[in-house]
């Protein structure tokens, strides 16, 4: 899988595209400028064959490599509905748009968050799921396990 970067570019500055952008290709759709360059090859993680948020209890290496972004837009798209933090030291009642967390409870005892990190676990954006039978477990972005 690629990962590719499709930026809306004004017509002014279309002519200053910089030396930075190198790579960069202007193109032209429907009267509109864009700039697209490929950022580089993605992890090839898909949410798209996750069949439930079970699969990521059982499996959590399908978080691997998953943007919060992309894991935020599956719940909404899945009918989870993801709400704010409500236990966290900064980022309680802050909403996902604005810089907090997540989280979504499913099946009784099952919970999955994705918290912005905090000095509390070491200043890194981890993902937080847990349940009565696996207990809680924290992983990095890049899914590896935080102690």
């Amino acid at each position: 899988m690629l990962v590719i970067s499709v930026v809306p570019v004004a017509q002014a500055e279309k002519a200053s595209l910089k030396a930075a952008d190198e790579g960069a290709s202007l193109i032209q759709k429907a009267g509109k400028w864009f700039k697209v360059k490929v950022m580089g090859k993605g992890t090839g993680n898909s949410l798209n064959n996750i069949k439930g948020l079970d699969d990521i209890l059982n499996d959590t290496s399908k978080l691997k490599g998953v943007k919060p972004e992309e894991l935020y837009k599956y719940l909404n798209d899945n009918g989870y509905k993801p709400s704010p933090l409500n236990k966290s030291r900064n980022y309680t009642g802050v909403p996902f748009e604005e810089g907090g967390g997540f989280k979504v409870n499913w099946g009784g005892d099952r919970i999955l968050q994705y918290h912005p990190g905090s000095s509390y676990h070491g200043d890194v954006p981890y993902y937080k799921i847990s349940s009565g039978s696996t207990g809680t477990r924290r992983f990095d972005i890049d899914g590896n396990l935080l102690e």
